[in-house]
């Protein structure tokens, strides 16, 4: 009788029936004792009284016992109980380890699998075999259903009850034929009754198997070969309808060698013919080379990979198909326009527009090409919810990504069929051909990734956290950098051909981006030049984007230096609100890029109220950002944001300004409760402190914190004025809320230190309440805690929201939930009380890339001083391709 939930085996509470084939029916249990879940496997009723079975059974259950291995499925013991009457004869039970997820079949089910992904798991099947085979064990029924891929990556090899034991080394044999066929997954299974099952697991047979003969570990490794094959090619070597066709491929055919990607690495090619060579004696006699040969196809690229371009040019058939498709549809817009002198004996280069089937997002845009050319992904969509779109570059439209709404960062694997993503702050990867995306870190804001040859990606989890990396298929994440003070904010990753350097971007207090290269051997690291997104080229230059142009600079990536003056080489290339540039490279010779906006940038500031109607303030025309109204309601701040950040002073009734600062960057603007001084955070002297000035100018900037260590940034006066909430920067703890007395200069007292990001503190009216932003949920969300505590903390917000504003005078709080503007009623005494949050208006005012409210309240909550983009940058509706770019760089920038 099949088990049911829970029947008790022993020490094992059944809970559910997993499957069934023909050695067994498998259920899922409790281990009451050791309070885990565990497998259990059982003979089918048919078989429980045969001695035989049973025999294998305890085979199985004495070879996995003999084997310790990361990748061969643990056994816990075995358990004999009754499930009728006590004359019934007793049930055997092998406890083994329960392994979620996936078997590879179910995988291969829904596609082949990128090269990427296949290798990993290949190697680890190798890397079981090699220990079975160690201890003088052959499989004998390798095949995807018998394998198991956890979500963290890690590969299982199950089922052992056709496995035989011998004598250890390659000469394990059988006692004969006739044992042989005895034993044989498909010619003596019953069980077995689906044709399905029984042709499938044929498919897996050696030849020497399916003639009946003996067996040696070279049995495995033709499985082993099938299997890669499999997932490679996405459909087995040898195909028929059925069992007898199945057998007389493996003993006549070859294998259908053309089904392989044409991009299938060379050593991964020798592999399969050396795995799947018909004589044994030819064969391939160990699974250790089996893992030499795939170390070797992961250590680097294909190079034999049809080659889409060459420095010289693109291949005419590739030309050929994009001419095809420009001249036939409207999607491509061709056109020749060389730039510059092509270099001798050269192609020249071509341009053409590539028209998007769905607009690009006008906000965080993304936008890559994969190495060979092929490719090109981009972010499109509303605002915060936009999503992946992928275009083969000869098609006429775009395909959408699944899952990765939110995307703001990504980057193609090296053999373009994977892509890794940040979405929602999670760095994620998933495969081009379908799938459930892998999600690999948690709390990652950093813009640009690079996923390395060696199969690791790089990223930045934000600021003061350094470049940090992952395995591509899941695992540790392990720092690459370290954080300083004039480059905390590290970004747009890349590791230098030979693996001796990296490059990156990074800026810090002080600083605007600069273009920076960390020895990997010594970890010496130097600013080469100032700019974002640098980018070696096979040429030797190094490229980067400044104010949205781009320029190139000769580089030796041995020595790790920059020589001669960086030369400008593309113009108005647009760049994201967080800085990110919309312009990616092939290793082909091939670039893609987004044409800038040809107007300024411009805000104005509006007056809104609860109901959304908005009214001019006469401040217009400006890059205005962090607006601050003054007590008395009259007049506000405000950051100019440009090359350098600047504090300017608006009268709102008379609709005149007046700049404030001018000989340093300065931002974060915080009036005083009296309303005459004006807090800020400055760069002088080499550190970012925290300054305040009349706001009349009678008095010089008096300090009030250093920053010599770390940036900190002022938020919220108390009432009172006895205490400035701030938010500092460190590379342990991340973020923190800081509070400080101005009379007591250069020391300060730690609000809420945390492993979290905290920002965005501001003061209840009473100054007895601090509402902050923190991402402890895994997303950013607006709190409340009593001042100077200890106390309850309060959840503000539910969805994932930023930028609180607590009015002076008011019982609102305010904060923002994508573009829509929230409201939460506040009672402070005798108690605390907060309300449910409800939606006041929603419209695309312009919105923090950080933890601080880029809008502001009146005294008495009615109005909101928001800013109002002017000339938003019109959505891309197409991007810009660049053929045989590399000469005309050459030409422009020569090396030689």
């Amino acid at each position: 009788m099949p088990l049911t939930p829970g029947t008790r085996v022993g020490a094992y509470d059944v809970t559910a029936r997993i499957g069934e084939g023909g050695m067994g029916e498998v259920y899922r249990a409790t281990d009451s004792r050791l309070k885990r879940q565990v497998a259990l496997k059982i003979l089918p009723p048919s078989f429980a009284a045969d001695p035989e079975r049973l025999a294998r059974l305890q085979r199985e259950a004495e070879i996995l016992a003999s084997l310790n291995h990361p990748n061969i499925a643990a056994i816990y013991g075995l358990e004999e109980f009754r499930s009728g009457g006590s004359s019934d004869p007793p049930i055997t039970a092998l406890v083994m380890e329960l392994v979620e997820g996936d078997d590879l079949s179910q995988r291969i089910a829904r596609g082949a699998l990128p090269l990427e992904e296949a290798l990993p798991i290949a190697l680890q099947i190798a890397d079981a075999l090699e220990a079975a085979h160690e201890q003088g064990v052959i499989h004998r029924d390798l095949k995807p259903a018998n394998i198991k891929v956890r979500t963290d990556g890690t590969v299982k090899v199950l089922d052992f009850g056709l496995a035989k034991a011998g004598d250890r080394g390659s000469g394990i044999r059988d006692r004969g034929a006739a044992e042989a066929a005895a034993n044989s997954p498909t010619i003596q299974a019953p069980a077995m009754t689906e044709a399905g099952t029984i042709l499938g697991t044929t498919a897996y047979m050696s030849p020497e198997q399916a003639k009946g003969r003996a067996l040696d570990r070279r049995a495995d490794i033709w499985a082993f070969g099938v299997v890669l094959f499999e997932m490679l090619a996405g459909s087995r070597p040898f195909n028929a309808d059925s069992v007898s066709g199945t057998l007389a491929a493996i003993l006549e055919r070859p294998p259908e060698w053309d089904r392989l990607p044409a991009t299938t690495p060379p050593a991964v090619r020798r592999l399969l013919r050396r795995c799947l060579e018909k004589d044994p004696k030819r064969r391939l006699r160990d699974a250790a080379d089996a893992r030499l040969d795939i170390d070797d196809a992961m250590a680097g690229p294909s190079t034999d990979a049809p080659a889409v371009a060459t420095r010289g040019g693109w291949r005419v058939r590739d030309i050929a198909a994009i001419l095809v498709a420009a001249f036939t549809s409207a999607a491509l817009v061709w056109f020749l326009k060389p730039s510059g002198a092509p270099a001798a004996n050269s192609a020249a280069s071509a341009r053409f527009l590539v028209a998007l089937s769905e607009p690009m997002s006008e906000t965080e845009g993304v936008l890559v090409i994969s190495r060979a050319g092929r490719r090109v992904a981009y972010a499109a969509g509303p605002a915060d919810r936009q999503q992946l779109f992928v275009r083969e570059i000869d098609q006429f439209t775009s395909r959408a990504v699944p899952d990765t709404a939110g995307v703001v960062s990504a980057a193609f694997s090296p053999d373009g069929q994977s892509i890794a993503f940040v979405a929602e702050r999670k760095l994620r990867t998933v495969q081009l051909s379908g799938g459930t995306p892998l999600t690999l870190r948690d709390r990652v804001d950093g813009a640009g990734l690079t996923w390395t040859a060696d199969q690791f990606i790089l990223y930045n989890p934000g600021t003061a956290t350094g470049i940090w990396r992952i395995p591509a298929a899941g695992g540790e994440a392990v720092a690459v950098t370290l954080p300083g003070f004039q480059d905390n904010e590290q970004r747009f990753p890349e590791v230098l051909p030979g693996g001796k350097g990296l490059l990156f971007s990074a800026r810090g207090g002080v600083t605007e981006d600069q273009v920076y290269v960390e020895s990997l051997e010594t970890h010496e690291r130097r600013m080469l030049v100032k700019g974002s997104a640098p980018h070696y080229l096979s040429t030797g230059h190094l490229v980067f984007v400044q104010a949205g142009t781009l320029f190139a600079v000769r580089f030796d990536a041995e020595r790790l230096e920059a020589a001669g003056a960086p030369v400008a080489v593309i113009e108005g290339v647009r760049q994201t609100r967080s800085g990110q540039p919309l312009i990616s490279y092939s290793d082909v010779g091939s670039i893609v890029y987004v044409s800038a906006n040809t107007e300024p940038d411009s805000n104005a500031l509006v007056w809104v109220d609860a109901e959304g109607v908005e009214q001019p303030t006469g401040a217009s025309g400006r890059p205005y950002a962090q607006p601050r109204l003054a007590p008395d309601g009259r007049r506000a701040v405000t950051s100019m944001r440009g090359n350098v950040e600047d504090l300017w002073q608006l009268d709102l009734t008379r609709g005149t300004s007046s700049r404030l600062t001018a000989e340093s960057n300065a931002s974060f603007p915080v009036w005083t409760p009296d309303g005459q001084r004006l807090t800020l955070a400055a760069a002088k002297d080499g550190s970012y402190g925290i300054y305040w000035r009349p706001v009349d100018g009678s008095a010089p900037d008096e300090l009030l914190l250093s920053g010599a260590s770390w940036p900190n940034c002022p938020f919220s006066w108390s009432p009172d004025g006895r205490a400035l909430a701030y938010v500092s920067v460190n590379p342990t703890t991340l973020q923190d809320i800081r509070v400080l007395n101005p009379d007591e200069r250069d020391t300060s007292q730690p609000f809420l230190e945390t492993q979290f990001r905290e920002g965005g503190p501001v003061f209840s009216p009473d100054g007895k309440w601090i509402a902050y932003v923190s991402d402890e949920s895994g997303r950013f969300e607006v709190y409340v805690r009593p001042f100077p505590g200890p106390g309850e903390k309060w959840p503000i917000s539910v969805d994932g929201d930023n930028e609180p504003v607590w009015p002076r005078g008011g019982r609102q709080l305010f904060y923002r939930a994508g573009d829509a503007m929230m409201a939460v009623d506040i009672e402070t005494t005798p108690t605390f009380s907060a309300s449910k949050p409800r939606k006041l208006f929603e419209k695309a005012y312009e919105r923090s890339i950080a933890l601080w409210a880029n809008f502001d309240a009146s005294s008495d909550g009615q109005r909101l001083l928001m800013i109002k983009r002017e000339n938003p940058s019109p959505a891309a509706s197409h991007i810009n391709v660049v053929l045989n770019w590399l000469d005309e760089l050459q030409a422009r920038v020569p090396t030689k």
